[in-house]
């Protein structure tokens, strides 16, 4: 496990303990918690683009609503 030291705004630390308070874990422990989140999401957005962009037949089969739809409205 690595520690990373950062700098935050008072606003930003002051809304991350209030947080941390919330969910009933230590400040550090919460911001751990929402940074690995947010690469986890970022990775799979990344990984979503990634499939798309390589079977966009199937990503249009698939879609809420389908491209003939769409370019009729």
């Amino acid at each position: 496990m690595a520690e990373l030291r950062i700098t935050l705004p008072d606003d930003v630390q002051n809304l991350l303990e209030r947080n941390a308070a919330d969910a009933g874990v230590p400040a550090e422990e919460y911001a751990g918690q929402r940074l690995a989140a947010d690469q986890q999401h970022a990775a799979f957005l990344a990984g979503a683009r990634l499939f798309i962009a390589e079977h966009p037949d199937l990503a249009e089969r698939t879609a809420e609503t389908p491209a003939a739809a769409r370019d009729a409205a």
